[in-house]
């Protein structure tokens, strides 16, 4: 039977032990998330289901610990996916015609979604400096200023630099931003896999004022390899942005704006980010 896997099915790999692009991999998912998922499957019945409660408080515990940020339940949404959150988030937040301002080089789907959905990309570039990338934070001033920019992909860690920006680098960007009504698309996606020596920074944990200009891109895909979960959590601090996504949710289809598969048939979603023995907490 195959897999239907993204890496083992692909042709250009065979041959090789391991295929260790940045999305997926080949290594097996820890026994602890396989017994959660066998145990639900055990259960025999995959109907509608509630999302269940100790989603949130894992969720919250895990961003507690790890990075000293204090999510708050009413938050919190759920999407299938990073990527599709920020269609959503560019379909409700800007126009047609509207520009969205991206740091290349960049993870490829954002500008696909910009401009899949009409809009124009504005493009303010890394630049390397001493041998590495850095924000060129006069480019970014001048870029924002021009009206049509409405909303800023802030990519932390950097996706594929590899850059984990530090708290006075968002300071900056943050700043330059909110001065300029851009709203932060922050994708936070990658904040458990930095190396040591290095610390991670969530944007919308430096002030409530970065907190309400933000709306934050999470999920457990890239930390534990379960992209094919699909299931992502989006955090939006600002009442007024949570009820204008939790709107664009619904009027997509997703019932009380649950787009993820929390809702679905997986007891514990994802059980990953719950502390087990011999895993980092």
């Amino acid at each position: 039977m195959g897999t239907g896997s993204a890496v083992t099915g692909v042709r250009r790999w065979q041959g090789h032990p391991f295929a260790l692009w940045v999305a997926d991999m080949d290594f097996n998912c820890h026994p602890a998330i396989r017994k959660a998922m066998e145990k639900r499957l055990a259960h025999q019945i995959y109907g509608y289901s509630l999302k269940d409660p100790a989603y949130l408080p894992a969720l919250i515990s895990w961003y507690r610990r790890r990075h000293q940020w204090e999510i708050q339940e009413p938050w919190v949404l759920t999407t299938p996916g990073v990527v599709p959150a920020v269609n959503y988030i560019i379909q409700r937040f800007s126009q047609p015609g509207d520009k969205v301002l991206i740091q290349t080089p960049v993870y490829y789907p954002f500008a696909r979604s910009i401009l899949n959905n009409g809009r124009q990309v504005a493009d303010n570039p890394l630049k390397i400096e001493g041998g590495h990338f850095q924000m060129d934070f006069n480019d970014l001033t001048e870029k924002v200023k021009d009206p049509r920019v409405k909303l800023a992909i802030l990519c932390s860690p950097h996706n594929p630099v590899g850059r984990v920006w530090t708290r006075e680098e968002l300071d900056t960007f943050g700043r330059i931003c909110i001065e300029n009504r851009v709203l932060v698309i922050a994708d936070e996606i990658h904040c458990d896999l930095v190396m040591p020596g290095f610390k991670h920074v969530c944007f919308a944990a430096i002030s409530d004022t970065f907190a309400h200009h933000s709306i934050t891109c999470l999920a457990a895909s890239k930390t534990f390899n379960l992209a094919g979960l699909h299931q992502s959590s989006i955090i939006v601090p600002d009442p007024v942005l949570r009820r204008e996504l939790h709107a664009q949710l619904e009027n997509l289809g997703f019932v009380d704006a649950d787009g993820g598969t929390c809702s679905g048939p997986w007891p514990r979603p994802p059980p990953t980010i719950r502390p087990s023995p011999g895993w980092r907490t």
